[in-house]
């Protein structure tokens, strides 16, 4: 079921005032931006090699929010898909509850949240303040994101 209208819906309404303390969310790049720029230089939502992955890990496990969020605040889709493939839990609350799929769509982050899904994140969790990942979207302006309950994708 797509939710597109119903977001669309809320974030047209006065109804959804941010958490206390909630900063803008960073802004994830385009599918067009990013291709534009691993296309000019090093592309670096995808390490280049194990080492990369390991320090880009290293610095996400000390993350307070955990490695999943920080790879989705960092841009590290790379790393996000290996920590997935890795086991990770793609509902793994951060800080006040908050999901991966959460974070993703607060900063408008498409790939991953595409990623997130496929995973089987869930659509309809909720954090501390009893928002879920629609009303993130909503109120940052990010209505156009497609969120669709999916099965997790069996392994290879």
């Amino acid at each position: 079921m797509q939710l597109r209208a119903a977001l669309a819906a809320a974030a047209a309404g006065p109804l959804l005032h941010l958490p206390a303390g909630t900063r803008q969310p960073q802004r994830c790049p385009s599918a067009a931006s990013a291709a534009a720029t691993s296309a000019a230089s090093a592309d670096t939502q995808q390490p280049e090699s194990q080492q990369d992955i390991g320090k880009l890990a290293i610095q996400a496990a000390a993350s307070p929010d955990g490695p999943l969020i920080w790879s989705i605040k960092e841009n590290q889709l790379g790393l996000l898909r290996t920590l997935l493939d890795a086991g990770a839990d793609p509902d793994g609350a951060g800080n006040e509850g908050r999901t991966p799929l959460m974070h993703a769509v607060w900063a408008g982050c498409a790939p991953a949240a595409e990623l997130l899904l496929e995973r089987g994140a869930d659509v309809n969790a909720t954090d501390e303040q009893k928002w879920t990942p629609l009303m993130w979207a909503a109120a940052s302006g990010h209505a156009g994101l497609e969120m669709e309950q999916r099965q997790p994708q069996p392994e290879a």
